[in-house]
């Protein structure tokens, strides 16, 4: 364990460095993490929602991991198109949420893929799967259900389900049978003869589909996935490093023409903002570069450039796309049958009901995280600032800085193109080098790509006339113009550059169910086939935890479903079955 901290304690300090996130001198852990994720159910209509709990997991343990902060869902289709790609923000090891299922979904089975970042050492094998069936509502002759034969067989055996070591939840509910929109009460308890075990559970109560009684239990899935020590690869290269404060984007420099790796570039990294704001790193020997986003960063589009291309190579920046998986989904569960068709086809009808009365068992919740907002600034004060709203209308940037920027900044005419210096205000001469240049806190490649921009366009100049440190850099000087109206968008900051917008964290939903304490004068049909879904219960040995919930107007039987990890790293895995007349 001991060695096991000082591998993460090194991953942060990479982490929290400024500049690069190289991991050439340091040998990591492989992969030290695996993904469970509870669905609600597993067979859906398409215009519903899939509710999720996500557990993060350490490998070795099986105890909820502390380590990444990020994690990564797919969902795609028989023909590996992906339907959704989303990211979560994980808190103490758990994140929850939904995923919508737009209507024009064809019937078939989906695969739900999830990771983290650090698990993408071992490869997609490593990686949770679970199969989902999808039926669009307008597809009664359902063909998508006998595609697959029985003998395909799944990856795993649900007779795993009663290995030794598993936490079997009591559940007790007041009734075995419940009339339509009748109240049920649910307790949940971990026994008591596991002394001082915190379990963190989600419950799912579903109508039970004939011909589907397959799913795969947390008990199931780490049973097949355990193992006694973490496996050390030898000393190499790891290529991703597990996200502890935040997401790492990362991508290459290549040559465009040969697609050969360019090493020793920098690649710049900044976004549009009302302040200046700069990341960079040197390209590894593989044409890789990394960078560390918190949450400055969230729903904001990234600039990235590349500094200098001195022999004038055709370079190309490519980013990785975390959501990309390259191995085939090969469906296995879903196998045709009467009892199946029937209760989709059932289903169908029941959801089309539902949309007709507009019924959502959803709400979109704000839930609060630790932040880790650290707004990358380059500097905090200028030398000067000049609003050009306070002088006489100029029509280009030439008369600007000649009429009302001090005159620490020259710019001239050289050949039909401006050049511009900038005087160091500490050794009182002009440096012989450009400055940097910013547009809207975005590094632009030179002055000539500002030089149209009169008083109109510009809200106000900022100057920092001296040598400036930035890492590993040297700047002489810095210019930075803020624009009235985003100029940065019209133009390319770099002749190589790259816009690129990462998927924002995933919104966390509720799911939320009618209550009938008292009958309601205007009535509105209720067919839910899911009753109850709660992500967040955390019990502890012999505490018991009690829910209340009503039965929707669906006469049918259903299973109550409890998966979780307890602070042991035990698995928690349990159902039980109740009846609505």
């Amino acid at each position: 364990m001991k060695t096991r901290e000082l591998i993460v304690s090194l991953c942060i300090a990479l982490l929290l460095s400024g500049a690069g996130l190289k991991t050439s001198a340091s040998p990591f852990i492989s992969a030290g993490e695996l993904v469970y994720v509870h669905t609600d159910r597993d067979i859906y209509i398409a215009g519903e929602y899939v509710f999720f709990k996500l557990y993060v997991i350490e490998k070795s343990t099986h105890k909820l991991s502390e380590t990444s902060s990020v994690a990564y869902m797919v969902l795609r289709s028989r023909s590996n198109i992906q339907v959704a790609g989303i990211r979560f923000i994980v808190d103490h090891g758990t994140a929850s949420g939904s995923i919508f299922l737009p209507d024009t979904l064809n019937s078939g089975p989906y695969q739900l893929t999830a990771f983290t970042n650090w698990m993408r050492n071992s490869g997609e094998e490593s990686f949770f799967n679970e199969e989902i069936f999808v039926a669009n509502r307008f597809d009664k002759d359902l063909s998508a259900l006998g595609m697959y034969s029985d003998s395909t067989g799944s990856r795993y055996d649900s007779a795993i389900r009663n290995t030794p070591g598993i936490i079997p939840p009591i559940i007790a509910t007041d009734k075995t049978e419940y009339h339509r929109r009748g109240k049920i009460s649910l307790e949940l308890m971990v026994p008591e003869n596991v002394s001082g075990v915190m379990a963190d559970l989600s419950v799912s109560v579903y109508e039970d589909a004939l011909g589907s009684d397959y799913f795969l239990s947390a008990s199931d899935y780490l049973s097949v996935t355990s193992e006694d020590t973490i496996s050390v690869k030898s000393p190499v290269t790891y290529r991703f490093l597990p996200e502890t404060k935040g997401e790492i984007i990362q991508g290459r420099v290549i040559d465009e023409e040969n697609l050969e790796a360019v090493s020793g570039a920098c690649v710049y990294l900044s976004v549009k903002d009302t302040i200046v704001n700069l990341k960079y790193d040197h390209s590894a020997a593989d044409g890789s570069f990394r960078f560390l986003l918190n949450d400055y960063y969230d729903g904001k589009e990234l600039v990235l450039s590349v500094r200098d291309n001195p022999e004038n190579r055709k370079l190309k920046i490519e980013p990785e796309d975390k959501f990309k998986l390259n191995n085939s989904f090969r469906p296995v569960k879903f196998h045709g049958n009467q009892s199946l068709k029937d209760y989709v086809l059932k289903s169908q009808d029941i959801v089309s009901v539902q949309k007709i009365y507009h019924v959502v068992s959803l709400k979109k919740a704000e839930r609060k995280y630790s932040s880790n907002f650290i707004c990358p600034q380059l500097y905090y004060k200028p030398s000067y600032c000049v609003y050009p709203s306070d002088f006489v209308p100029l029509d280009d940037f030439i008369e600007i800085s000649g009429e009302i920027l001090p005159p620490q900044l020259r710019i001239k005419n050289l050949n039909g193109k401006y050049i511009v210096r900038m005087a160091d205000e500490n050794l009182q001469m002009f440096m012989d080098r450009e400055p940097a240049v910013f547009l809207d806190g975005v590094i632009i490649h030179d002055i000539n790509q500002i030089i149209s921009l009169g008083s109109d366009k510009i809200e106000r100049v900022e100057m920092i006339c001296a040598q400036y440190i930035c890492g590993e850099l040297l700047f002489p000087g810095i210019l930075a113009v803020f624009s009235t109206d985003d100029e940065i968008k019209n133009l390319q900051p770099y002749p190589v550059s790259l816009r690129m917008q990462p998927e924002i964290y995933h919104a966390t939903s509720v799911f939320t169910a009618p209550a009938y304490e008292e009958e309601s004068a205007d009535y509105q049909p209720d067919f839910r086939q899911l009753l109850y879904w709660n992500p967040d219960i955390r019990i502890s040995s012999g505490q018991t935890y009690i829910t209340e919930f009503y039965a929707s107007d669906h006469s049918a039987n259903y299973v109550i479903r409890v998966e979780g990890v307890s602070s042991e790293g035990v698995a928690v895995s349990a159902t039980a079955k109740i009846m609505v007349k």
